[in-house]
């Protein structure tokens, strides 16, 4: 009982989340470019660079941006404690 508990704990406590940052008026269905941001230990260090729009974009800009963090990247992260802890972000330029 005490196992089911924790398990049901855990899964309350490590929800998954979405934000979208929109560049003028929303656009969200058509996100073009999806990668993965690393970051890990507590979310305090980022192993990958920020996301460079200014040259994934060229000179057009962005319109929406979103950072997800799903059901893989919580998945990335219970398994190794949190010490790792992608997100993912989607992006389209205009």
């Amino acid at each position: 009982m005490k196992f089911f508990f924790m398990l049901f704990l855990g899964f309350t406590l490590s929800a998954c989340s979405t934000i979208y940052f929109d560049n003028g008026p929303s656009a969200t269905e058509n996100l073009d470019m999806t990668e993965w941001h690393h970051d890990g230990i507590l979310r305090l260090v980022e192993f990958s660079a920020p996301v460079d729009l200014a040259s994934r974009c060229d000179s057009k800009g962005w319109k929406t941006i979103k950072v997800e963090k799903g059901f893989l990247q919580w998945l990335a992260g219970s398994v190794t404690y949190n010490l790792y802890d992608p997100w993912l972000v989607e992006y389209a330029c205009k």
